[in-house]
């Protein structure tokens, strides 16, 4: 949206060739009453022109205030929570997942199959996972997206999964279940309560879905596959 810039300066410009006129007419009289109006002259001219310019300044600020506020709602607007469309990458399964950007470090995924969106992820505070038929997906914060298919282990119990890392899976109801991740002097506690969790252990991925079944993943053995 354009702005008005130029209101001040040229009305300033018109008043000051005012005062300049006034100066010269009232000197070319000569007169002592003459000099008394010149001076009288100038300062109420003075005046106006200060007064102009704190108006326009308000004015000008008004509008740029608007402006901004404009500018920044057609932005909201036009990217909103859908994001701007990143890619889609094609999935194990034969689905899809459309990537999109939200925010810096915010992204979100819709998981496509033939019959329309079958799950959402969105990365924000950190990495977000979801299982779909034995297929796991994960997006990262920096739009990275990582998958792959795996019939898990089913809890409770205890298990060894990729990276060499223990986890012990409890069951405290129908969809809460809770994954202890444990290797070294490192340890950590996955949480799926009616939905899926993940988490991302020194570059292992390890979800934890609402039913109780845990898998892994080591995206390093993708480039050795």
């Amino acid at each position: 949206m354009p702005r008005q810039l130029t209101r001040r300066t040229t009305r300033s410009a018109a008043l000051t060739a005012g005062v300049l006129a006034a100066t010269l007419a009232l000197a070319a009289c000569g007169s002592d009453d003459s000099a008394d109006d010149d001076a009288q002259a100038t300062e109420t001219v003075a005046s106006e022109t200060e007064t102009g310019t704190e108006d326009d300044t308000t004015s000008e600020q008004e509008e740029t205030t608007e402006d901004d506020a404009a500018d920044a709602g057609g932005v909201a607007e036009e990217n909103g929570e859908e994001g701007e469309f990143d890619r889609t990458e094609e999935l194990p399964d034969g689905s899809t997942a459309d990537i999109y950007e939200i925010d810096f470090q915010t992204y979100r995924a819709e998981i496509v199959g033939e019959d329309g969106v079958l799950g959402t992820l969105r990365a924000d505070e950190g990495v977000d996972g979801i299982e779909l038929n034995a297929m796991y997906v994960v997006l990262e914060t920096d739009g990275s997206l990582h998958a792959w298919t795996d019939a898990g282990e089913q809890g409770p119990g205890t298990f060894t999964v990729d990276g060499g890392w223990e986890v012990e899976v409890t069951h405290h109801d129908d969809t809460h279940w809770e994954a202890k991740v444990s290797g070294g002097e490192a340890e950590d506690t996955i949480t799926a309560n009616g939905e899926d969790a993940v988490a991302h252990a020194n570059g292992i991925y390890i979800v934890l879905t609402w039913a109780g079944v845990v898998s892994s993943h080591d995206p390093e053995a993708e480039s050795t596959e």
